[in-house]
């Protein structure tokens, strides 16, 4: 099998089996600008003996190494760049999301849309609506 096509099916797998956390998504891309897990750690405000674990969990699920060990820091491996773009998807939607919110016409305030593909909307989106039904019991949210 190609490993380019191996690649996106893991990552991929990951996904639908609603495993791949935007937390996970954020120390993967954290590490990988970074080059240290204690880099990335005090970036992401955890313990690098915790990203460490996590990094390894990552890996053993997937059943890839993400990243090559040396003397200088880490290296990411091919294996990391559809995690990155999909990282970078999901941030430009963040983004997009929050110059929506900072626009105070009545109608955004009234409304929120954010475009997204189907897999980003039950990752992400279906939790965070749940969580603002429960934060802001007046309000209404929706899913289409």
């Amino acid at each position: 099998m190609d490993k380019a096509v191996y690649i996106k099916m893991m990552v991929n797998r990951m996904i639908v089996k609603n495993k791949l956390t935007f937390r996970k998504l954020e120390m993967i891309e954290a590490v990988a600008r970074r080059g240290t897990v204690s880099g990335a750690a005090d970036e992401l405000a955890i313990s690098q003996p915790a990203l460490t674990q996590a990094l390894k969990n990552i890996e053993a699920e997937l059943e890839i190494i993400l990243f090559t060990r040396g003397p200088r820091g880490l290296e990411p491996t091919a294996f990391v760049a559809p995690f990155l773009n999909h990282f970078a998807t999901i941030q430009t939607e963040l983004q997009e999301t929050k110059r929506e919110l900072s626009n105070k016409t009545p109608e955004a305030e009234r409304s929120l849309v954010v475009q997204c593909g189907p897999r980003s909307a039950k990752l992400w989106i279906e939790p965070a609506l749940a969580q603002a039904a429960i934060n802001i019991p007046t309000g209404l949210t929706s899913l289409m």
